[in-house]
């Protein structure tokens, strides 16, 4: 299975993300199938969904199944490609959703990507670093655990 992507191009505004970590650090324990890690998420408090953690994903990724759950209408958002890691290139469309949520981890105003094609495979969607990045975190592939810590302020 070839999951990780990359934007290729977008137009329109970031919006900042903002996190919530009770305690400032916690351990999310992931799912591991083969070399794959598997997060469970809930999205804007509503979906449950299982997304691959993905370090080379610039953007969190949902399938279009994922979106019409949300009421995310499938013309909104801007529209962009994205290369998968086998080079295929793939449409989608970039929107802010309002949460998403591991563990008892938040982070609020998160951009991802609708794919305009289902994904196949076990995961509904690639947990990329447009989520991560607001973290640091560290990842135990052995364990099957992510850490996310909030960053310090600068």
């Amino acid at each position: 299975m070839q999951t990780t992507g990359k934007l290729i191009t977008t137009t329109g505004k970031l919006v900042a993300t903002v996190v919530k970590i009770p305690g400032g650090r916690k351990v999310i324990k992931l799912t591991k199938i083969g070399n794959t890690l598997f997060a469970n998420a809930v999205l804007n408090k509503k979906v449950k969904t299982q997304l691959v953690l993905d370090t080379g994903c610039t953007h969190t990724q949902i399938s279009a199944r994922i979106a019409k759950k949300l009421k995310i209408k499938k013309n909104k958002g801007k529209k962009v490609l994205c290369e998968l890691a086998n080079g295929q290139k793939v449409k989608g469309r970039a929107v802010n959703i309002k949460e998403i949520k591991v563990g008892k981890v938040k982070a609020y105003n998160v951009r991802v990507i609708i794919l305009d094609r289902e994904i196949s495979g076990e995961s509904d969607g690639l947990l990329g670093m447009s989520f991560l990045n607001n973290f640091v975190f560290k990842i135990d592939a052995e364990k099957g655990e992510l850490t996310l810590e909030k960053r310090k302020s600068k």
